[in-house]
């Protein structure tokens, strides 16, 4: 029998079959300990693996997030801009409060110039995932800025099988082009891909929509006890937008509902960042982790949402820029030990980000401006700090109790501003937020979880209304979670506790 230390989820054996069809001794097979955490603390979380993902449908990058049960991830104002994102209640807008993060690197950005939180998957390659963390709720420690919802993490491929190209075409002047390319030489392995897209949807104004993608990731395993890996990717894309028409102008056949009122709506955006993660082992069962990130990111949009209404003469069309370098790290240290029948797992951990952002809104004509409505600058960092413990019973019940606290700091450098004006939008406010956890699963049968969690998350808020002198708006706006639930497996899950086939309930 071998037998594998799950750390606070128990232990189980697994028969190894032998030539001569006998159990090894025990004494001629090493004892392995694999250190980790369970990842299923809720009946609301999940982890689908590449075989999961390969069944769905996945047209749009916003399909994979959607992985989430009851998360609608819906498109509106051309394929460019951010999804929108509903889930459990909260229209969470365009990532205000649903945290999203590739391979570690978060996807939410902080004041942004369209929506506090905006998140922008449409660099991700949907084939490359190869995994998703789905959690619902505040109730992981890990889980910071916008988390209040819930989270979704994507993991991305370090090698595949065999290269491959694919050309697809279709209706509406769609076509997508796709290459995977693979190498492997020992402990090491590298992926490279590229994705080109254009689509001019159905609307009477084409869309013409182009996105080209292109990521790369070099992954080395160092020694027994040490992993590293470095990844690189490139976004651009461009387009044109049907935005919202007026009823009445549609019930009277004066435009059709795939029509526009302002053809020149829209906009490009670009995204490209570089990220390292490594992962070392220093003892029997300690586990350390770290990452670092940084990234560059522009957008500029252009709406028009009241048409004629505030000047007739020239249209109300806005252009929304954000355009910023991010940076950030997260690091985390594990430690598993017994005492008797339990098994604890302590996880410290801190996190990181500084954004320094330009942002401006201007009124347009035809993609031209005419005024200036914001032009500031913002500097916002954020420092969080996290314990977690985890104690297992008997493989029956798990206790999942931390807390962790956040520092922020925003500074807004408003060109706008005037001497003498007693109304300031420049300045700097800092503020602080404890957000503590607690998580109880009780499995009384093989098949059977049962879960309570309690939580308490936040999201922080655009530093340009944290500043201002006038009506200031609070940093952080917090949420308390709270649910019970159960989880049924069908049996056929095998031995390391992953169901294939769950149900859930909240």
């Amino acid at each position: 029998m071998i037998s594998v230390d799950g750390g606070p989820y128990g232990c189980w054996e697994d028969e190894m079959d032998t030539p001569d069809g006998d159990l090894p001794h025990e004494h001629d097979v090493e004892e392995v300990v694999v250190i980790g955490e369970k990842p299923i603390t809720a009946a609301s979380s999940l982890t689908a693996d590449a075989d999961d993902l390969r069944v769905r449908p996945l047209p749009r990058p916003g399909d994979l997030a959607e992985v989430m049960p009851g998360l609608f991830a819906v498109q509106h104002a051309g394929g460019g801009k951010a999804n929108q994102y509903f889930v459990r209640g909260f229209d969470a807008d365009h990532g205000t409060d649903i945290a999203l993060a590739v391979d570690g690197v978060p996807v939410n950005l902080v004041s942004h110039g369209h929506g506090q939180g905006y998140a922008d998957l449409h660099f991700v390659i949907p084939e490359l995932v190869v995994g998703v963390d789905v959690r619902k709720g505040p109730y992981e420690v890990f889980d910071g800025d916008f988390a209040t919802a819930g989270a979704v993490d994507m993991h991305l491929v370090d090698r595949v099988p065999e290269s491959y190209a694919t050309a697809s075409v279709g209706r509406f002047g769609t076509a997508r082009g796709l290459g995977v390319f693979g190498l492997e030489s020992g402990a090491s392995s590298a992926v490279l891909a590229a994705e080109v897209y254009a689509t001019d949807g159905p609307f009477e104004n084409p869309e013409g929509l182009s996105r080209y993608n292109a990521y790369g990731k070099f992954t080395a395993t160092l020694s027994d006890a040490a992993r590293v890996s470095v990844g690189g990717s490139a976004y651009a894309s461009g387009w044109t937008a049907s935005g919202q028409i007026p009823l009445r102008a549609v019930e009277a056949g004066q435009l059709s509902r795939f029509g526009t009122v302002d053809p020149t709506e829209g906009g490009q955006s670009t995204r490209r960042q570089l990220w390292v993660d490594a992962t070392v082992t220093p003892g029997h069962r300690e586990l350390l982790t770290a990452s670092a990130w940084v990234g560059a990111y522009r957008l500029n949009m252009y709406s028009n949402f009241t048409f004629f209404a505030k000047d007739p003469v020239n249209g109300d069309q806005i252009e929304q820029q954000d355009e910023r370098v991010f940076s950030g790290f997260d690091a985390a240290y594990r430690i598993h030990h017994h005492l008797g029948p339990l098994t604890f797992a302590t996880r410290l951990g801190t996190q990181g980000r500084a954004d320094r952002i330009a942002t401006g809104l201007w009124h347009d004509d035809d993609r031209e401006r005419l005024s200036t409505t914001v032009d500031a600058d913002i500097e916002e960092v954020r420092i969080g700090a996290y314990v977690r413990e985890e104690i297992g019973f008997d493989d029956v019940v798990r206790v999942i109790g931390g807390v962790r606290t956040d520092t922020f700091t925003f500074g807004v450098d408003d060109g706008l501003d005037l001497p003498g004006d007693g109304v300031r939008s420049s300045g700097v406010a800092d503020a602080q937020v404890l957000s503590p956890k607690a998580n109880l699963i009780v499995t009384p049968l093989r098949q059977l979880d049962l879960f309570v969690n309690y939580g308490r998350g936040f999201h922080s808020n655009d530093a340009r209304g944290v500043v201002r002198s006038d009506g200031p708006v609070d940093p952080i706006t917090q949420a308390t979670g709270y649910e019970a639930g159960v989880r049924l497996r069908d049996g056929r899950a095998g031995e390391s506790g992953r169901a294939r086939h769950e149900t859930s309930g909240t």
